[in-house]
């Protein structure tokens, strides 16, 4: 442990210095630790439309952005620092869709359908609606569909 915490701070002020190589070689050490974090804290909802993968991508840009203004000398505050911007992140993806008409908690659920043409005589149907009529509904609709098919 102690020589991989020597191998971190030696990055960390190498890529200080303004070595590329090194830089790349630190960010590359936190990947599978940000995503882990990310996935854990990405709410539900949210992973329905962005991937925790997006998140850390996002994360990196942030810290390659801002290493130059990064103000810790030790591979702890650079963690939190990284931590601290994978948060950011993590609040800004959540906002961004879950406000107004975005709010992905609007969307309906179509992953309940086995088919299209499952799909399209279930939700034409009406609570009124004959078992007969559905019957019909549903052939007419596979019909349709391998009508639109045959296109």
């Amino acid at each position: 442990m102690e020589r991989s915490r020597t191998t971190l701070q030696s990055l960390l002020d190498r890529s200080l210095a303004g070595d590329v190589g090194a830089r790349e070689e630190l960010l590359g050490l936190y990947r599978h630790y940000l995503r882990l974090m990310a996935e854990r804290r990405l709410p539900r909802v949210v992973q329905q439309r962005v991937d925790a993968s997006d998140i850390v991508q996002q994360t990196f840009v942030d810290a390659l952005r801002g290493l130059a203004d990064f103000r810790g000398q030790t591979e702890p505050e650079f963690t939190a620092w990284m931590m601290r911007l994978l948060e950011r992140n993590l609040l800004m993806s959540v906002r961004n869709h879950t406000l107004g008409k975005r709010d992905v908690r609007l969307e309906q659920n179509w992953a309940d359908a086995s088919g299209s043409a499952e799909l399209a005589w279930k939700m034409v149907a009406a609570d009124s609606s004959s078992p007969a009529s559905g019957v019909f509904r549903g052939e007419a609709a596979l019909h349709l569909a391998m009508a639109l098919e045959k296109l």
